[in-house]
């Protein structure tokens, strides 16, 4: 893993090879903090797995066109789409909490799951008024 993404510099704490320390990862990708120097602000860069097959590579760019698509509030935002030499990434909004920072504060109250739950509701919404079907909503 470089330091450096399209220019977006990796942040966090490096692991004991020197990598930086992934915010999240999935089937084919990982999320790292990173830093936009043009806008000074945090994001977060999702890079495809470099051992990703053809059908993998597609999705990936579908779904950065399809996060460019949709403008909604409880919709992450996508900022960048592109590739770096031979990696690809998409670099989205960073969020502050993440649903499980909010659940490991302890027992939530009602209201307050309610409103989470219609947030996600919304943001599916917004998705599916895109013909999108998300298959993995955390």
């Amino acid at each position: 893993m470089r330091g450096t993404i399209g220019g977006y510099s990796i942040l966090g704490e490096k692991d004991e090879d020197g990598n930086p320390q992934a915010i999240g990862s999935g089937s084919y990708g990982t999320v790292y903090r990173a830093y936009d120097p043009h806008s000074g602000l945090a994001v977060a860069v999702k890079e495809l797995n470099p051992d990703a097959t053809g059908e993998e590579v597609e999705r990936f760019r579908r779904e950065g066109r399809v996060l460019a698509e949709i403008d909604h509030p409880n919709v992450i935002r996508l900022l960048d789409s592109d590739e770096d030499g031979d990696v690809r990434y998409i670099v989205m909004e960073l969020m502050p909490l993440s649903l499980g920072d909010v659940m490991a504060s302890g027992k939530l109250p009602i209201s307050r799951s309610v409103d989470i739950c219609r947030q996600v509701a919304l943001g599916l919404k917004a998705a599916h008024g895109h013909n999108i079907i998300h298959r993995d909503v955390k």
